[in-house]
């Protein structure tokens, strides 16, 4: 083993070490986030993701001293073979290990704070450069135990592992919660979630167990206005020994007065409740892609019938005296009727 002094450990080094001990507490914060909190990862935002960096200094300034006191490293310097203890040459305390990473997130990382993290590490970098030592290494010396080529590949090889997992985790997240043969309260509960996962607008409402609408909660969810044009349609369902084999919804309406919009919105939704429980479908399937291509690919306003994932999917609709466009758009002064079915079944019925 080759014993280092502060200023002679390889800095490029260890702040790849670094750099893959945040990812990992990245990772882990974004874990509890998906499936402990089920916060929806597709639509965190900047404000969330900041709040996600804060909360992973947390997790890093109270984990990673328990790491220096019982292994006397972190798992990136572990695997570019750095260990670290007290220049007393004993592992640091809990306490001493608290306080130098304290040191790390403020000093060289700005606290996460937007672009005084990027000051800090200038300076902190400028210190390396001028070969003076860090604020939080004055008591710190390193050992490498060797530089062997693998363990770049190793640390490559973590790092795709751990986007691989957010990138698991988010792909797992578009499969509803329930799967297999759904009640009707089960399609009602992942046609909601499917809802609140894509953050559609929908006028403040979600379906009941019944699959009727109700107004949710006031102290919950996105509210507004919906993006759609129409009467809201209502939900049918046919069920064998409980299990749900169909589900359609409809709209029928005479002289209406208002631009009728595609249903489009509603399509997929009760496509996606339904087929994210097919057992055809994983977390690699890539669904809500498929299924909104082919509810996009085919005209708003004309029948059409697809078959995928066993599912048979069944759009009917007729209409009189209305202009076509992006919506329909009622003709002055005459009368008009507009009537639309979806249907979704399983094609062995």
């Amino acid at each position: 083993m080759m014993s280092l002094s502060t200023n002679q450990y390889q800095p490029w080094r260890r702040f790849l070490a670094r750099t893959f001990d945040i990812l990992l507490y990245n990772v882990l914060w974004t874990v509890i986030a998906g499936l402990v909190f089920r916060v929806q990862l597709i639509r965190i935002g900047a404000f969330g993701n900041l709040m996600g960096g804060f909360l992973s200094l947390a997790i890093m300034l109270f984990f990673e001293p328990v790491l220096l006191k019982h292994f006397k490293t972190t798992p990136g310097k572990a695997i570019l073979g750095i260990t670290l203890f007290h220049r007393e040459g004993r592992p640091f305390t809990y306490g001493e290990g608290l306080e130098r990473t304290f040191l790390v997130i403020g000093k060289g990382l700005g606290y996460g704070i937007p672009f005084y993290n990027l000051f800090r590490l200038w300076k902190s970098y400028r210190l390396t450069d001028d070969v003076i030592t860090q604020p939080w290494n004055e008591s710190t010396e390193y050992i490498i135990k060797d530089k062997k080529p693998y363990r770049w590949l190793a640390y490559g090889t973590g790092y795709v592992l751990l986007i691989g997992i957010v990138a698991a985790l988010i792909l797992q997240q578009q499969l509803p919660p329930n799967r297999g043969e759904l009640t009707v309260a089960e399609f009602t509960e992942n046609h909601n979630y499917y809802i609140e996962h894509f953050d559609i607008p929908m006028g403040n409402r979600l379906l009941n167990e019944e699959g009727k609408w109700e107004v949710r909660d006031q102290t919950e969810g996105t509210f507004g206005f919906t993006i759609f044009q129409g009467p809201r349609p209502e939900y049918d369902f046919v069920t064998e020994n409980g299990s749900l084999k169909e589900v359609t919804f409809r709209v029928e309406v005479e002289d209406y007065e208002q631009y009728i919009g595609s249903y489009d919105l509603y399509k997929l939704l009760a496509s996606l409740a339904f087929t994210g429980a097919r057992d055809e479908v994983g977390i690699f399937t890539n669904f809500p892609s498929k299924v909104a291509d082919f509810i996009e690919g085919n005209p708003s306003f004309e029948s059409f019938t697809h078959r995928e994932y066993g599912l048979e999917f069944i759009y009917e609709v007729e209409y009189s005296g209305f202009n076509t466009s992006q919506f329909l758009i009622p003709k002055e002064e005459e009368s008009n009727e507009y009537r639309m079915v979806f249907t979704i079944r399983k094609s062995n019925l």
